[in-house]
C-alpha cells in the first residue's frame, strides 16, 4: 500500500484516477490509524475497570475529590470579583 504522500511525489497521470488513488490510500491510512487508537483505548478502559473493581473506595474518593475541586472552581469563576 502506497501512502498518500508517496502518491503526491509520483508524476501525475490521469487526474481522476490519481485523485481516486489518493482518496483510497488516505482512507486506508485513516482506518488503520483509527483502529490503532481504538485498540489502545480499549486497553486503557480495561485497565481502568480492573483498577476500580480492585480499589472501589479509593476510586470513589478520588472521583469525589475531583468533583469537589471542579465545583469549587466553577463557584470561584462565577462569583463577582472585588
Amino acid at each position: 500500500m502506497a501512502t498518500a504522500r508517496e502518491h503526491l511525489r509520483r508524476p501525475h497521470r490521469n487526474g481522476h484516477a490519481h485523485m481516486r488513488d489518493l482518496a483510497r490510500d488516505a482512507r486506508e491510512e485513516a482506518e488503520e490509524y483509527a483502529s490503532n487508537i481504538a485498540d489502545r483505548t480499549r486497553g486503557y478502559v480495561d485497565a481502568s475497570r480492573d483498577y476500580v473493581n480492585d480499589h472501589p473506595v479509593k476510586s470513589l474518593s478520588v472521583a469525589a475529590g475531583i468533583g469537589l475541586l471542579a465545583g469549587m472552581l466553577l463557584i470561584a469563576l462565577r462569583s463577582p470579583r472585588g
